[in-house]
């Protein structure tokens, strides 16, 4: 359970990839202090400090779900594969590699001389323990149970075999929990590990200062070349004008965290960037149906119909969003341009009448945050045309997704990221009696699709049974679709960074001072 609710929790704070560029003054480097505290200036320009929104709660990247976890040990580990600029996955720790024609499979040639930072090179042993280890960790990582067996056919070649078809599987290989692991250093420090992580990514661990941050340093023996960035601080920062008045002074570099409503203030500056990058977060409205006025299709399509999607977009996020019909964005894998439901409260009046439900009824919905609550009253306001009266409450986030995930809820809002970036990692909201199934919806014809499509190799024939699904997902209206918002993160005008990777993670390797 702690698990999941960290899942979705996390997705409220989700983004993903793409962009544009960055201009700013030398700034300090709080990294480097004097002896009295104050902050020195390093003419060099080799340190970068960077918010986020809070701390990790670990970073045994297969011990934690947690998005802000990911943004420190994204940095810190290497990957068999990696999504470049362009959203394309290209081999990292991996060379190359072949699959058999039922994507079972996958035999994976390893780079040579890949350095660990305790200075062990990397061989297909590490590749087999990293595997095995997820498959057996208690925290049982995502996707790892896809995994059959693994053997290493040589020093720098594995095989690994899985329980099904699985057509996506590379690239879950990026994904943030697949890192691959040191056996001897993971061993020996056992669940100090969590805490004093070892990886063969761009940059070491150094140290961890609970509430406070994390401070990195360049590995110059990193196998795609010696990192430009030679410091990094990572701070912990709750408050988002707080990030602001650091980024402001020149205290932040690089920030994930700062009001939606200062977006036009940091433009203007000309000390101050933002970095745009096409979001994952899909935003959506879950309604349960167990509750009897939800179970009826009709009233969920007259829900759809009646919610004005464009006013929730320049409510939530300030225009700063993109409407969407189904739960993928146009860099992942799956997006076509489908058309749902325009906003007719005619025609939604109609199908509530049809449902028997002329007169309405009453429901609650769940918010857990300012965002949401906006988006809530949003949405009371249009159902109150359709007869629908919506009583809001704003429950603390860890409260309002457990009562998602076990069923106490009637509508709610959340949002969950796709760091697959694969519409086949969504089916999790579909599984019949699964955990993430939130709108406790059971059709096994629609899941059997999703598993169908996710062994289907060849791509042009997934996309058709992906429309399909979407076909299905829009008539039986199951969830509300809401929006993708524009996901930007700010900067200094003089750092620059080549692209923000999956997950939204701003890898600090690709950022270098102009």
């Amino acid at each position: 359970m702690k698990k999941l609710i960290s899942i979705l929790l996390v997705c409220l704070m989700v983004f993903s990839l793409t962009a544009c560029g960055p201009k700013k003054p030398a700034a300090e480097d709080p990294v480097n202090t004097g002896t009295d505290g104050d902050k020195v200036a390093d003419p060099a320009k080799d340190s970068v400090v960077i918010a986020i929104l809070a701390s990790p709660d670990s970073l045994d990247p297969m011990g934690t779900t947690m998005l802000y976890a990911s943004m420190v040990f994204k940095n810190i580990n290497g990957y068999l594969y990696e999504y470049n600029e362009k959203n394309e996955l290209v081999p990292s720790i991996a060379e190359s590699y072949e699959a058999n024609e039922t994507s079972t499979v996958y035999k994976i040639k390893l780079k040579k001389g890949v350095l660990f930072h305790n200075g062990e090179e990397l061989k297909a042993s590490d590749v087999v323990y990293t595997m095995e280890r997820g498959k057996s960790h208690p925290f049982k990582p995502m996707n790892y149970e896809l995994i059959d067996k693994v053997v290493a056919l040589s020093d720098y070649e594995v095989e690994i075999t899985l329980v099904s078809s699985y057509a996506p599987f590379i690239g879950v290989l990026a994904t943030p929990n697949f890192a691959i692991l040191n056996e001897k250093a993971t061993t020996e420090l056992g669940d100090d590990f969590a805490r004093n992580p070892i990886g063969c990514g761009p940059y070491k661990f150094v140290s961890w200062t609970d509430g406070e941050n994390v401070k990195l340093e360049a590995f110059n023996d990193y196998f795609n070349g010696e990192p430009s960035i030679k410091n990094a601080l990572i701070k912990f920062i709750p408050d988002y004008n707080t990030a602001l008045i650091g980024l402001e002074t020149g205290e932040i570099d690089y920030s994930y965290v700062f009001p939606e409503s200062a977006k036009l203030d940091i433009e203007a500056n000309p000390d101050l960037d933002l970095f745009y990058f096409d979001s994952t977060s899909f935003h959506f409205i879950t309604m349960n149906h167990d509750v009897e006025a939800l179970s009826n299709k009709k009233v969920r399509q007259a829900i759809n119909l009646a919610i004005n999607r464009e006013d929730v977009v320049a409510v939530a996020v300030e225009g700063e969003g993109k409407v969407c019909f189904i739960p993928v964005n146009t860099n992942t894998f799956g997006y076509m341009d489908v058309k749902g439901y325009d906003h007719d409260v005619e025609k939604a009046k109609s199908l509530m009448k049809e449902a028997g439900y002329a007169d309405g009824f009453k429901l609650t919905i769940t918010a857990q945050d300012p965002m949401t609550k906006k988006i809530a009253e949003v949405v009371e306001s249009n159902l109150s045309e359709i007869g629908i009266s919506l009583e809001i409450e704003v429950l603390e986030g860890n409260t309002a997704v457990g009562n998602f995930v076990s069923g106490k809820y009637e509508m709610g809002i959340l949002a969950i990221n796709n760091a697959l970036l694969d519409v086949d990692f969504l089916k999790i909201l579909y599984a019949p009696d699964g955990t993430l199934n939130l709108a406790n919806y059971n059709n096994n014809e629609l899941y059997d699709m999703f598993v169908e499509a996710g062994q289907i190799s060849d791509q042009v024939k997934r996309l058709e049974m992906y429309k399909q699904i979407y076909d299905m997902l829009i008539d039986e209206a199951i969830y509300v679709p809401l929006f993708f918002p524009n996901r930007a993160h700010a900067m200094s005008s003089e750092l620059s960074i080549s692209h923000v990777g999956g997950s939204s993670i701003a890898e600090i390797y690709n950022m270098k001072w102009k």
